[in-house]
């Protein structure tokens, strides 16, 4: 999964395959940084293969990174204007929120596995728009030969 999905951010980089309404910069920070939390929760379910409710949480939240892609393409993205980036990450923490509420209610306490889960996944969002408005986004670009 990380080396396929490393070739299609880098592919569609350089081939310019990026849709339109995503600038460059936003396109390889996001596209890394869901890499990276999604291999990061999925390597520490699998330290915790044997503790079952840390497993399938942070599972499901590895689950949750890896649908913003899709997500994205589902909306209708250009109609939602410039601020689009953070109605997706709102709708990606909805999403992550709901494992934590369901434990609320049914165990009534949130399992730690959510924190981290859930806490990767918010720290994702905004390391991205820091690092998008930084000086580091272009430089990436740069770096891995797209414009």
């Amino acid at each position: 999964m990380v080396l396929l999905a490393t070739g299609a951010i880098l592919g569609a980089l350089l081939a310019d395959h990026v849709p339109p309404f995503y600038p460059h910069g936003l396109f390889i920070v996001r596209g890394f940084f869901g890499l990276f939390v999604f291999a990061g929760l999925v390597i520490a379910g699998i330290v915790q293969r044997r503790r079952a409710e840390w497993r399938k949480r942070l599972m499901l939240c590895a689950s949750i990174v890896v649908i913003a892609p899709g997500l994205e393409r589902a909306l209708p993205i250009p109609d939602m204007g410039p601020n689009w980036p953070s109605m997706t990450d709102g709708l990606i923490l909805v999403l992550a929120a709901a494992g934590p509420i369901v434990d609320l209610v049914t165990r009534r306490k949130i399992h730690p596995a959510y924190v981290w889960g859930v806490g990767a996944i918010l720290f994702a969002q905004i390391a991205v728009d820091l690092i998008t408005a930084s000086p580091l986004a272009p430089a990436l670009l740069h770096l891995v030969g797209a414009h």
